[in-house]
């Protein structure tokens, strides 16, 4: 499973469509996204809201693979700099790079359930203020596969 059109939409709100944007490798940088107080400002010409909706659906769909970014950026949904828009371009040319791929589906032949958690206890301490309490929120995520298949 695979969704081109969206991601096509999502890299023409972005600007990303043309043949000179590069590619990426990763959907991230290696160090976290903080919240950038004293930043520059947005300067794009794009609702950060209606794209990072765009990506948050097409990450819970078809593409796993994007969701730590994305629910990154979407933290500074209602008030993004310029460091969560350059972020949400770094995804953008990440889905050019994988424009074509997407989820293999082939479930196996016994019916069994598998649950698979992770956790990230204050993800973000040391990276932002010390006296700010959002730097030490822990995160949790899951996937449950039936029959071998994620749902």
């Amino acid at each position: 499973m695979k969704q081109t059109g969206l991601i096509d939409r999502i890299l023409e709100a972005l600007g990303l469509d043309s043949k000179l944007a590069k590619n990426k490798c990763t959907p991230a940088e290696a160090t976290p996204l903080t919240r950038d107080e004293d930043g520059a400002g947005p300067q794009g010409s794009y609702s950060y809201a209606s794209v990072v909706g765009m990506m948050l659906y097409l990450a819970g769909h078809t593409r796993p693979d994007i969701a730590y970014a994305v629910n990154c950026c979407a933290r500074y949904m209602f008030n993004p700099r310029l460091s969560h828009e350059n972020a949400l371009k770094r995804i953008g040319r990440y889905l050019k790079a994988t424009r074509d791929k997407g989820l293999i589906l082939n479930p196996s032949g016994d019916l069994k359930i598998d649950a698979y958690p992770d956790a990230d206890f204050a993800g973000l301490y040391g990276h932002e203020k010390n006296n700010d309490p959002a730097c030490a929120k822990s995160r949790t995520g899951f996937v449950i596969t039936v029959a071998d298949c994620p749902m």
